[in-house]
């Protein structure tokens, strides 16, 4: 009997670490600053294969993979004199994400230049390289780049796929990418890295196929099928090809849409304006943390305006934070100009009438637009997918 019990206790113990949900926090080599750079490097480890999801600066950045031994390493646009802070989480399958690692990195050519002087280290940025095509065709499954640069610093391609080379000591560079095939477009972007790690701005070459494939309408105009490859057999695909067929949304730099990651609180304010055809303006931010050179500045800025949301008490609205199921709910709502009412039944078995948010989910589920899970839970709570966003904006313009 005893030692049942303690049996017993031990799987007690043990039972919380088999079942953790939440992945590991990624360990994240501290990046060059203050620099003077249109962009920099982010580096560090993980678990192996995991996804390193980033948030922050001036752009929407697609998540990377850490390879077999847990190393990764991404590149970020910076805004200009500024302080730029990023956020790094890592998730292994099957866990939700991390806890957020900040970097913070100062973009200011004084205080590079300061910090120059007294350390006699390199912060300053190489120019961008000059390519000898900007565009290109071929019917081959590959392309040579070829340019020039400063000598000795590492070429960084990066879209459809990614390479990498170096500038010889005569500053001429020439490597070979692979390419989509099929007849198809591909998009590159050409930086070059020098030794201190600093990164120059990019570059742009698109390789055109010498038999594009077209899709031709009733009205016989021609547009280009889309296809994201992460998004192929998704149980949201379909709704995904239609919000990108009307320019609602678009997909990562890398090709794919990210169909699992979560959506940040700017992301859910483009795709919900967007889908229910604002006109959105240019304004200033009213939010400490909204930079001017923030690619989500005119549509936070606006949908405060149309009280679509409201920042924290703190006089920050940040963007990069995740949005949960329940705030997603209430913003597109607001966004497609709904009126709601004030029943708060029949609703979910997780919401009660008293929740900020039972009034959203009870007109969402009695027109349809939500349906929950199959043990009638709603789960406010929980981040929401880029799929899950994309479903409910399709069921809604439809």
């Amino acid at each position: 009997m005893k030692k049942f019990l303690a049996t017993v206790f031990l799987l007690a113990l043990l039972a919380p670490l088999a079942y953790a949900s939440t992945s590991a926090k990624p360990t994240v080599t501290t990046p060059n600053t203050p620099v003077n750079a249109p962009k920099a490097t982010i580096s560090g480890t993980s678990s192996a294969s995991a996804k390193i999801i980033i948030t922050g600066g001036p752009y929407e950045i697609a998540p990377v993979y850490a390879d077999s031994t847990g190393k990764f390493s991404v590149t970020v646009a910076l805004v200009q004199e500024a302080t730029n802070l990023f956020h790094i989480q890592s998730q292994v399958t099957g866990s939700d994400p991390s806890v957020e690692v900040d970097v913070t990195i100062v973009e200011s050519d004084v205080e590079a230049a300061a910090y120059e002087t007294a350390t006699g280290s390199d912060r300053t940025a190489p120019g961008a390289p000059t390519l000898t095509e900007s565009s290109a065709e071929t019917s081959d499954s590959t392309y040579t780049i070829t340019g020039t640069g400063e000598a000795k610093t590492t070429v960084i391609i990066s879209g459809t796929n990614d390479a990498t080379g170096t500038v010889d000591a005569d500053g001429q560079f020439s490597i070979e990418i692979a390419l989509k095939g099929s007849g198809e477009t591909d998009t590159f972007s050409v930086s070059l890295k020098d030794a201190a790690g600093n990164v120059s701005s990019a570059s742009k070459i698109t390789v055109i196929g010498s038999s594009t494939v077209t899709v031709t309408t009733e009205e016989s105009s021609e547009t280009e099928e889309i296809s994201f490859p992460d998004a192929e057999g998704h149980w949201a695909e379909t709704y995904i090809k239609t919000l990108y067929s009307k320019g609602i949304i678009g997909g990562y730099s890398n090709g794919n849409f990210g169909p699992d990651d979560y959506v940040t609180r700017a992301q859910i304010l483009k795709m919900a304006l967007l889908a229910f055809n604002h006109t959105v303006t240019a304004g200033t931010s009213d939010f400490s943390d909204v930079l001017t050179d923030a690619w989500y500045i005119d549509y936070v800025t606006y949908a405060k305006s149309q009280s679509i949301v409201d920042g924290y008490s703190d006089g920050n609205f940040k963007p990069d934070n995740y949005v949960d199921r329940a705030a997603a709910i209430k913003i597109i709502l607001l966004a497609a100009d709904r009126d709601v009412g004030t029943a708060t039944s029949p609703n979910f078995s997780d919401v009660s009438s008293s929740d900020w948010f039972a009034t959203y989910t009870a007109y969402a589920k009695a027109n349809g637009i939500i349906g929950g899970y199959t043990d009638g839970s709603y789960k406010g709570g929980q981040n929401i997918s880029r799929a899950e966003v994309a479903k409910i904006l399709a069921v809604m313009i439809e």
